[in-house]
């Protein structure tokens, strides 16, 4: 199936168990599929009123109005441009009945907050608070919500 001029594959939803092929074979068999489109990833969630589009440079750029940060084992906000934890967010426009609508998830990530440091932004250009590398779902059952229930 050819795709008009312009046109993106997005995949979305995360390997939640065993998968027999790869990330890259994935992305291939979709290129393939469609006449070649570049294919994407978005990061998401049921909680999020947003989502995270992967860029040509494989990082996952969060919208500007979510305040993005990673927390410790301890659940302690990390400090600084550039750290790995839990991804928590604050999301103005989520929550529902959750005031503030902060959440923090079971997602590992490296976070990466470029501020006033140009080295830090993302090389495809864009602006902002970013995901750079693979996104790793932590085991925390003892603390899961409704995705955990049995």
């Amino acid at each position: 199936m050819a795709l008009p001029p312009g046109s993106r594959v997005a995949t979305g939803g995360g390997i939640k168990g065993d998968y027999p092929f790869t990330p890259a074979q994935i992305r291939a068999d979709l290129r393939r599929a469609f006449g070649g489109v570049p294919v994407s990833d978005v990061y998401g969630m049921a909680e999020a009123n947003w989502a995270a589009f992967e860029c040509a440079c494989g990082a996952y750029h969060i919208p500007p109005w979510v305040y993005a940060v990673v927390t410790d084992d301890d659940d302690r906000i990390l400090e600084g441009p550039e750290a790995t934890g839990l991804l928590a967010f604050f999301d103005p426009v989520a929550g529902g009945d959750l005031i503030p609508p902060f959440f923090q998830t079971a997602d590992r990530v490296h976070l990466v907050v470029p501020g006033a440091d140009p080295g830090l932004a993302c090389p495809c250009g864009c602006n902002g608070a970013y995901i750079k590398g693979a996104i790793q779902r932590v085991d925390l059952t003892e603390e899961a919500g409704c995705a955990a229930q049995v």
